[in-house]
């Protein structure tokens, strides 16, 4: 394989019949990201230095994802609520975890999110 690892990993994973994820924090990484032609694209809110959440960084990234990829909000869900606003703001897919985990009935919590996001969510 020729090229940078990243775009060979990515390759690699197509040529295997998988779809990559490839998780960025900030403009440099998605700028990077973007660049080795993925097409599943995830921008994680959390800093893992701190730990902290901004769900404002997916905001802020976002935009810079060409149309025709997979935006993936990732982190920060912790209410439906914050899925409509990630959708509002351009997100595809949303991955929450956190928030399913620590829910008394998942099932009932995975309903919630999805009615409430479909009901709250007009995307530009």
């Amino acid at each position: 394989m020729g090229g940078s690892q990243p775009a060979d990993m990515i390759g690699l994973c197509e040529q295997l019949g998988m779809t990559p994820l490839v998780e960025s924090h900030t403009a440099d990484e998605l700028e990077q990201v973007v660049s080795t032609g993925a097409r599943l694209l995830g921008i994680n809110v959390r800093n893992l230095t701190t730990l902290e959440l901004d769900r404002s960084v997916f905001r802020e990234l976002a935009p810079l994802v060409a149309p025709g990829r997979v935006r993936m909000a990732e982190s920060g869900v912790q209410q439906p609520e914050n899925i409509a606003e990630y959708r509002r703001w351009g997100a595809d897919v949303v991955l929450v975890g956190e928030a399913l985990v620590r829910a008394g009935n998942p099932q009932t919590s995975i309903q919630d999110f999805l009615t409430t996001a479909n009901n709250k969510a007009q995307r530009p």
